[in-house]
């Protein structure tokens, strides 16, 4: 509170000096300049000699006590109070205050994901960009699911169950990369193999897939095997840019907390996860970018993190 007080004088704040139950004169002089002119209690003279006209209480919320009867004795002496409760900060919350009839209430909420450009100016924009993409992409899309047919049998698109916003479950769709039997291949592999077995439960991936056939190695490197998730943004299931949706059997092995930040956004077709590493990342990397997106979101973190995606996708950075 010192440092915000002292280093930011545009505010408005002119410090006279503080009131400290344990600390004596002269400990805050060197670092801030000021004097310590008393203890708490003594706080109705102390303003009075001085002529300070506002008290600000910065005190750790356990002492609870000492800030009521700070604040009473302050409004019984006509002395404006503020307080900056330190619970906040403990939380990473962003705290706004509101009245609820008389009283007043904090609420400390811990992402903007329930803002109005959230959810109106966001979906409009996905809505927009993915009609419009899905327009001018559709000669490649018909090329794309011609050549997936002929190359091996199975169908064209590979849909799997995906956890979306507040935990919904969804099919997100991709083109097929992989042979018809990729789940049992996937199973004899991890039986046999233990290195294999620790790399796909550290990345829920493997480099050097058995799986993938040759276009499917092609449209993974060049990320075209997401494009149909364009349908899935178009139908309000995911977003151009968010968390990216988990498997289930990935989604269970996250903490809990992790699963419920991530279910405040819509999953998105990319994310800071992708633009900052992709899958060379590892999965304590990946919660820390969705949890840096959910509570710092804005308009323009996605803008930014879509135009810093199409360097990563013509890199092929963290593909695999």
């Amino acid at each position: 509170m010192l440092k915000a007080v002292t280093h930011n004088p545009d505010y408005g704040y002119r410090l006279v000096g503080l009131l400290d139950d344990r600390v004596r004169n002269g400990y805050f002089k060197k670092d801030y300049g000021v004097e310590v002119l008393g203890r708490t209690h003594e706080v109705v003279e102390i303003t009075d000699s001085h002529s300070v006209d506002k008290v600000i209480i910065a005190l750790p919320f356990r002492a609870y006590d000492k800030i009521t009867q700070l604040i009473a004795s302050c409004a019984r002496a006509g002395i404006e109070t503020e307080v900056v409760p330190d619970f906040f900060n403990r939380a990473q919350a962003r705290p706004t205050l509101k009245k609820l009839v008389d009283l007043p209430v904090l609420t400390a909420a811990s992402s903007p994901m329930n803002s109005w450009a959230y959810k109106v100016l966001k979906r409009s924009f996905d809505i927009f960009c993915s009609l419009l993409l899905l327009l001018m992409l559709s000669p490649i899309l018909a090329v794309l699911a011609l050549m997936i047919k002929l190359s091996s049998p199975g169908p064209i698109f590979f849909a799997q169950e995906r956890i979306g916003r507040n935990g919904r479950r969804f099919k997100m769709l991709k083109f097929r990369s992989m042979l018809p039997n990729a789940q049992e291949m996937l199973d004899r592999k991890l039986a046999e193999d233990e290195e294999l077995r620790r790399e796909w439960f550290t990345h829920f991936k493997l480099r050097k897939d058995p799986r993938i056939t040759p276009i499917g190695a092609f449209i993974r490197k060049t990320s075209l095997d997401e494009l149909p998730q364009l349908i899935n943004v178009l139908r309000g299931e995911m977003s151009l840019v968010g968390p990216r949706p988990l498997p289930i059997y990935h989604h269970q092995e996250i903490a809990p907390e992790i699963r419920v930040m991530r279910s405040r956004a819509l999953p998105g077709m990319t994310g800071l996860w992708q633009v900052s590493g992709r899958s060379d990342l590892t999965i304590s990397g990946m919660e820390k970018l969705d949890m840096y997106y959910v509570q710092r979101w804005s308009f323009g973190l996605d803008l930014l993190t879509l135009l810093k995606t199409i360097p990563a996708v013509i890199r092929g950075s963290g593909a695999v």
